[in-house]
């Protein structure tokens, strides 16, 4: 109905036309039209959110209004409760964060679960990070561009404060408040802690600690299991059978185990490899070449010598060097010395031949003693040795396999005799002046 205020106006059905304004009311205030909410009915079809109906069909303007609030008053209690449950503590896992985390201003004060993965960049964290309980498993995404003053207020220095996982290898830090571990990573960078100064780290004891290794680096020269030395570049300290084990599989032209070249532009010898054997109650050999191949060629060592003022394939001393002298086997085994191509030696007494006589020339100064030359154990196929006597008395020769018969002598004074061995029966024959 129509209510007229302060009019002095009756009220009238709003079908009727307007009441004329009494003389006495001059000035009437607007009118306006209440209605009951109740009795107000929308003839409208349901109204829904979603599935949902929030307004039925024929309600009443008071029942409409009722719904609404009470749908989004549920529903916004509802959306608080799960974005509480949900962002105020993360108790359980932040399993995956698909997109990129732009900026996080603020500081994430706890993470009490594990982040299992961040498949995208995580930009800038402008604040602290100041605990992650679990362990951040997996950072697929970009490269963490810096990390540095992972630490925490622990001094104890046998207890690993930080660890750093990439690709299943950790990288365990001793960091402390006054010494911290700094980790950069994002092409290039140093990760420091704990050690022994000057020594390369190695990983230790199972692949996942940094440890100590045998190799030492001044940053000048290098040691293996040895003191760096300021006269050598790489000095290497075995206690092993072998102090250096290389092997070259390559299938080529040329396969060269180790290329040596000093270039050296100085007044003092150059020397490629210098080899050293010593203190052993056996054989001390400084250089020892071995060729051994069923097919091909076998050349134990050589030598070549060009472009020289003076060129020497090969240069051996051992005492016995002189000019004019040849190196010669002297033993069984194939060791050799200088000798002179005129081999010669004076015996005064009784002689047993040996494999070092062999092409002498042996001068018997016996003067009036009679004496005996014995073949011993020979070994050398062409054995042959020339005698000369300078002395009056006799000389006899004797010795198994000694032919021609055993117990000729010398001519005598000044006579030449010789023992000769034939390769193919192995017989010794004394040939030359002999007499019974």
């Amino acid at each position: 109905m129509n209510k007229c205020i302060n009019c002095g106006c009756d009220d009238a059905y709003p079908s009727l036309p307007p009441s004329p304004t009494p003389a006495e009311c001059p000035n009437p205030q607007p009118c306006s039209e209440v209605f009951d909410a109740q009795c107000i009915i929308l003839t409208t079809p349901d109204i829904k959110c979603g599935d949902d109906i929030v307004i039925a069909e024929n309600a009443s303007v008071l029942n409409a209004l009722e719904g609404i609030v009470s749908y989004f008053c549920q529903r916004l209690v509802t959306l608080t409760n799960y974005i509480n449950s949900q962002l105020s503590i993360i108790n359980g896992r932040l399993t995956t964060i698909e997109g990129d985390i732009v900026t996080i201003q603020g500081d994430i004060t706890n993470i009490q679960s594990d982040i299992n993965s961040i498949n995208s960049a995580l930009t800038i964290v402008q604040g602290n990070i100041t605990t992650i309980q679990g362990q951040i498993t997996s950072l697929e995404g970009s490269s963490v561009q810096s990390v540095t003053g992972l630490n925490t207020d622990n001094t104890d220095p046998l207890n690993p404060i930080v660890k750093i996982s990439v690709d299943g290898t950790t990288i365990t830090g001793l960091g402390t408040p006054a010494s911290p571990l700094v980790a950069t990573g994002g092409g290039g960078g140093s990760i420091s802690g704990s050690g022994i100064d000057a020594y390369v780290a190695r990983w230790t004891p199972n692949g996942t600690t940094l440890g100590t290794g045998v190799i030492r680096d001044n940053n000048s020269t290098v040691g293996i299991n040895n003191n760096p030395i300021s006269s050598a570049q790489l000095s290497i300290n075995s206690s092993v059978t072998t102090g250096i084990s290389l092997v070259n599989s390559f299938l080529g032209t040329i396969a060269t185990g180790m290329s040596i070249t000093v270039t050296g532009n100085n007044s003092f010898s150059n020397e490629g490899l210098v080899a050293n054997a010593q203190n052993s109650t056996g054989n001390n050999r400084g250089i020892r070449g071995v060729a051994n191949s069923t097919v091909g060629t076998n050349i134990g060592l050589t030598g070549s010598a060009l472009n020289g003022a003076a060129n020497y394939a090969i240069q051996l001393f051992d005492g016995t060097e002189g000019i004019g002298k040849v190196l010669t086997c002297v033993t069984a085994d194939g060791k050799a010395n200088w000798v002179s191509t005129n081999l010669q030696k004076v015996i005064t007494t009784s002689y047993t031949l040996t494999d070092a006589d062999n092409d002498y020339t042996i001068f018997i100064n016996n003067g009036a003693s009679a004496i005996t030359i014995s073949l011993g154990a020979i070994t050398i196929a062409n054995f042959s040795v020339g005698f000369i006597q300078e002395g009056s008395a006799d000389v006899t020769f004797s010795g198994a396999g000694l032919s021609n018969p055993v117990g000729l002598k010398c001519l005598g004074q000044g006579y030449q005799t010789f023992i000769e061995r034939k390769l193919s029966t192995s017989t010794y024959y004394l040939l030359g002046n002999t007499k019974a």
